[in-house]
């Protein structure tokens, strides 16, 4: 399995803040990266199965492309962008708000960790 999440967006809007990492869990040592910056980071055997468990994919497959905040001021937040591609080609996108953790684990468990996890990995990237 692969998992790419990207940043965009936000209230400022500012390019720079945009990110796009991709995290390898489909080879024995799995690694997170970023294209642009040349970030690599090899997970340890206990975080790889951590994040492999943030992804149910019975239930990230079923949602919809795009879920919006009940929030209204969610609008000013950055954009996240979670695609998953399976082992068996199967690809599925969605699109939520960075503030978003706790609904998304409500509508797939872990997926909330998974946002979380990976804005301090961006965090790290910067």
């Amino acid at each position: 399995m692969r998992i790419e999440i990207a940043t965009s967006g936000g209230f400022a809007a500012i390019p720079g803040l945009n990110s796009e990492a991709s995290i390898d869990l489909s080879v024995a040592t799995a690694r997170v990266s970023e294209r642009a910056s040349g970030y690599t980071r090899t997970l340890s055997p206990g975080e790889t199965k951590d994040v492999r468990g943030m992804i149910d994919p019975s239930h990230f497959f079923g949602l919809p492309s795009e879920l919006r905040p009940l929030d209204s001021s969610a609008a000013d937040q950055r954009q996240i962008d979670i695609t998953v591609h399976l082992d068996d080609g199967r690809t599925h996108t969605v699109r939520a708000s960075e503030g978003m953790s706790t609904e998304l684990s409500r509508t797939s468990p872990g997926l909330g960790q998974l946002l979380e996890w990976s804005q301090k990995e961006f965090n790290s990237i910067r």
